[in-house]
């Protein structure tokens, strides 16, 4: 079992991504508890942002203040 190192939904509650403090972030659909993606998220974001729409993850390095941004896609279509 990993740490839950954060929490991101979209405004409607669909979709829920969670990172660890120690591997890859996951995406779930909450609708039917589906998992959607592992993304390659190596150390516990300080923030974590989902587009909208559910498509894009923007993860902020928690380790470092020098590391960018990264934007992640997490899935395609409606």
């Amino acid at each position: 079992v990993e740490d839950i190192g954060g929490l991101a939904t979209t405004p409607d509650g669909a979709l829920l991504v969670t990172t660890s403090l120690y591997g890859p972030a996951h995406a779930w659909d909450l609708r039917d508890g589906r998992h959607l993606a592992a993304l390659p998220i190596t150390d516990a974001p300080r923030d974590l942002e989902v587009s909208p729409d559910g498509r894009w993850l923007l993860a902020c390095p928690g380790t470092t203040t020098d590391r960018p941004a990264v934007l992640y896609g997490v899935r395609r279509g409606p």
